[in-house]
């Protein structure tokens, strides 16, 4: 409601200028006295009657619009946002998904600017409507070839009624911290992978724990290996690694520190049930060996179809055909056999295998038949030292993650806010200016005044 009253002095404060011109330009057309400089110059030396109003008209004209404008900037807070990350160009967020500027002023938003600052009697609705967001350096050249795609937006933050006790430059500043976070913890890298969790171990066999280890060690790699496909230099400040070097870290981890461990527990046959372990290798290898007759079976039909088939059916098919230079060549086609030749190899490669696992399983079998010492304390030491050596890995992967984020995230989004104490003088200044003009008007005023009717001297 202030605003409004505001708003409507400051429309009759700008008329006013107006009416003053309108007022000299009429004097002038109607003046009895065509002489202009002979008004003047009368006007000039009854000057000192309008003195005391060519001085208070313009200060209390400049008090007004220097209150105005302190009062409007009380009202008003404003910032320029810019989107500093690659994708904005495109219109995309940074997971390069649509970007609309819409969600600056989501729910999740609101909602956290508004617990940051206690406004806990305010709905994410009402906060919300006090926000403007423009676009700013708006493209002349815009069709549906090269559309306008922007990266800066001007934010503004307006009281309200129901606002009306908030100081729109706090809820700015709110803002800005809730918006950089919310980008930060959308946008950033997520981590779940190098948070390692060993719970699995407890019941997992002694024979089987080697696998374990084993797939998390191989997803951490899997995970340096995509950090180092995006940016291969970094090197962080906090852990001295680079992606590179940890992807090599956790290999030699894989090749080293658990075959060995594989290499203990198979050589010494050793497992927390030994006759329920060796069921279970039973078990499987029947399951395989099912397979595995199956795959051979289709290995031999395979065979046995392509040496059916008639020597003329069996004929490599060339078919000419251009290339991308225009130029043709005898290009072969696949044929029936062609068919059968690569199901033959298909199943070949799945029987054996199969093979290689059915003697795997009686290796272990065999092994733990034959082991008659107690090696679980010294298996178990080494399953903590593989834990210890895995989360230090883990740990290092992790912090240099972050260091990694941190550098390229927090410059996601910049907000300038506008400077309270440049405002302040931008007002003052602006009201000087306002006062020497209002006075200058007046002045031309009083200049311009006609003479009364008078009986002039020949």
């Amino acid at each position: 409601m202030l605003m409004k009253w505001i708003d409507i002095l400051e429309r009759v404060l700008n008329i006013i200028p107006l009416f003053c011109v309108a007022i000299a330009a009429l004097w002038i057309i109607f003046n009895k006295e065509k002489n202009l400089f002979n008004v003047v110059k009368h006007n000039l030396k009854a000057l000192g009657r309008y003195l005391v109003i060519l001085l208070v008209l313009p200060l209390l004209w400049g008090g007004i619009h220097a209150a105005t404008n302190l009062v409007t900037s009380s009202q008003v807070s404003r910032a320029i946002l810019r989107l500093n990350y690659l994708e904005a160009s495109s219109g995309l967020t940074p997971n390069k998904t649509k970007f609309t500027a819409s969600s600056l002023l989501a729910d999740p938003i609101m909602e956290k600017v508004i617990e940051k600052g206690n406004y806990f009697d305010l709905d994410p609705e009402i906060l919300r409507s006090g926000f403007t967001i423009k676009l700013l350096n708006r493209s002349k050249e815009v069709s549906l070839e090269k559309p306008y795609i922007p990266t800066e937006y001007s934010v503004t933050f307006q009281l309200t009624e129901q606002t009306s006790g908030l100081r729109p430059a706090r809820v700015l500043e709110l803002y800005g911290e809730v918006l950089t976070e919310y980008f930060t913890s959308s946008y950033s890298r997520k981590t779940n992978v190098l948070e390692l969790d060993f719970s699995d171990l407890e019941q997992a066999d002694y024979m089987d724990i080697d696998e374990i280890f084993n797939t998390k060690a191989t997803e951490l790699q899997r995970y340096m290996s995509a950090c180092s496909t995006e940016n291969g230099t970094f090197i962080s400040s906090k852990t001295g690694e680079s992606f590179r070097t940890l992807n090599q870290k956790i290999l030699n981890y894989k090749d080293v520190a658990i075959e060995n461990y594989h290499a203990f527990v198979l050589k010494n046959g050793i497992s927390k049930n030994r006759s329920q372990y060796i069921g279970k290798m039973n078990y499987n290898n029947r399951i395989l060996d099912t397979d595995y007759r199956k795959n051979l079976a289709a290995y031999r039909i395979s065979l046995d179809v392509i040496q059916m088939y008639e020597r003329d059916m069996a004929r490599i098919v060339l078919v000419p055909t251009r290339d991308l230079g225009g130029e043709f060549y005898m290009s072969r086609t696949k044929i029936g056999v062609d068919n059968f030749s690569k199901g033959a190899e298909d199943a070949a490669t799945r029987a054996s295998s199969l093979s290689k696992d059915i003697s795997s399983n009686n290796y272990k079998i065999e092994q733990l038949r034959a082991n008659s010492g107690n090696l679980e304390r010294e298996a178990d030491a080494m399953i903590e030292t593989l834990k210890e050596d895995l989360l230090h890995l883990a740990t290092l992967a992790m912090e240099t993650v972050q260091d990694y984020d941190e550098q390229s995230t927090e410059n996601y989004i910049t907000i300038l806010y506008s400077d309270e104490a440049a405002a302040f003088r931008s007002s003052l200044t602006s009201a000087v200016k306002s006062a020497i003009v209002f006075f200058g008007l007046l002045l031309v005023l009083c200049l311009l005044k006609p003479e009364k009717h008078r009986e002039r001297k020949r």
